[in-house]
């Protein structure tokens, strides 16, 4: 990158930050930029992007240099974290998601993960294979028994909530790959089919019924919030009404949710967030079994019993039964779309979210990812404690390819160690020197 008489002011020559720099940046240099605060060392790094109108000189870049500015305030556009990452709408990705995934454990922000579809329920699996082989009497040699099934179920039941619990904030579901990974392991540990079949689908059941932990508790709240609104409570019933009525409010939600599934209820057909078939179907009969519960005939004054706003004495025609659990079940059916659309977490909300060192850390993540030719790292640590700090300009300089031009502009001393050069803006002109033994023994913790 060739630098020649380059002249940088403020707009209206108010200031003049730099005067007359000619420089060359050769490939690879790591270069740390320091001066005075206001000394203009973000603009001059503008400058030599063409970010910055007001001056004169050249700045000469390659062809098809790949550049990256990163500020201490990352700014994040809205679309989703793959779109973010990516650089690209979702439609039109660069990375896959495995790239995704392990770019964020590299910057420490493994929970964010849950947050590409699938990547997290497919580590979430591995982790509960690998505690099934460690702690279960499974071998080659080992055939299903009533014994092994009795331990494969307390551990899934006694495992599988506490551990999504503690991954996961957001509804996913078992994909058909993860699915497959699961019967390959245990494939390896059973000796009949019908076994890994059994164990597969009781674990991938298992992991799905536990990711719907959020969705139901919020339909909870929309059921008392919708009902609140009703006049009155269904009348008693006979149970086999009760029955009836529960089983046309399952069918009915099952058919809204497999349209919603199926993207046919909306022209947004980038929705990235869905349900699977069974979840669905386990929504559906929750409700279904909740409404038996609160609608018998002594007890028909519950929340979910009210929603059906029942008034006359009891109802004597299926017709009318039907079209009472319809009306309630597609009450029930907006209430679950506009939760999942609350799932896509995009850049605005990750802006309000993320902590100042947590939106660093997820732009250390895009740089492991993007490994740019030409990267300005604009006090990129300065929301992280000093180890931390450490830490990932360490990671950052590993993964960067040797032929990666980094400056840093830097206040805090400890980031001058990762660096070949050092740049002094001080009385319009930029003074290098290399970074010597006695700046990296003053850098030290």
């Amino acid at each position: 990158i060739k630098v020649e008489n380059l002249h940088v002011h403020t707009p209206g020559m108010e200031k003049i930050l730099l005067d007359d720099l000619t420089y060359t940046v050769n490939c690879g240099d790591r270069i740390v930029l320091t001066g005075e605060n206001g000394s203009g060392k973000t603009t001059v790094a503008k400058a030599l992007l063409n970010q910055w109108d007001y001056g004169s000189g050249k700045v000469g870049i390659p062809d098809n240099m790949s550049v990256m500015t990163v500020s201490q305030k990352p700014f994040f556009p809205n679309t989703t974290l793959r779109g973010i990452l990516n650089g690209k709408p979702d439609e039109h990705p660069v990375y896959d998601d495995s790239e995704l995934t392990w770019a964020l454990q590299e910057a420490g922000h493994d929970r964010l993960i849950q947050h590409i579809p699938g990547q997290q329920v497919n580590i979430l699996v591995d982790e509960l294979l690998e505690g099934i082989e460690r702690k279960l009497p499974m071998n080659t040699a080992k055939v299903f028994s009533d014994h092994f099934e009795d331990e494969f179920e307390f551990y899934i039941q006694s495992v599988v909530p506490k551990m999504v619990a503690e991954q996961f904030d957001i509804v996913q579901f078992v994909t058909p790959d993860a699915k497959e990974h699961i019967r390959e392991k245990l494939n390896t540990v059973l000796d009949e089919s019908e076994a890994v079949d059994a164990c597969t689908d009781r674990l991938a059941d298992e992991i799905d019924r536990a990711l719907t932990k959020p969705l139901l508790r919020s339909l909870e709240d929309d059921i008392e919030r919708l009902a609140a609104k009703k006049r009155g409570w269904l009348a008693p019933l006979t149970q086999h009404k009760i029955e009836f009525m529960a089983g046309s409010l399952e069918k009915q939600l099952g058919r809204y949710l497999d349209s919603y599934m199926a993207n046919d209820d909306t022209d947004d057909k980038h929705r990235p967030i869905r349900i699977n078939e069974f979840q669905a179907r386990y929504v559906s009969s929750q409700v279904a079994r909740r409404f038996i519960e609160e609608s018998s005939q002594y007890k028909a004054k519950g929340a979910l019993a009210k929603l059906f706003n029942i008034l006359t004495a009891p109802i004597s025609y299926a017709l009318q039964l039907r079209w009472k659990a319809g009306s309630a079940a597609l009450d029930l059916k907006s209430a679950i779309t506009h939760f999942m659309s609350r799932q896509v977490v995009t850049g605005a909300q990750f802006e309000a979210q993320l902590s100042g060192g947590e939106k660093q850390r997820l732009m250390f993540a895009k740089i492991f990812l993007q490994k740019p030719d030409f990267l300005i790292a604009d006090e990129i640590t300065a929301a992280l404690d000093v180890d931390t700090g450490e830490h990932m300009y360490a990671k950052m300089m590993d993964i960067l390819p040797d032929t990666s031009t980094v400056i840093s502009i830097a206040h805090n001393p400890h980031i001058r160690k990762y660096h070949c050069i050092h740049g002094h803006l001080a009385n319009r002109d930029i003074t290098f020197k290399p970074v010597e033994q006695s700046d990296l023994q003053t850098a030290s913790p």
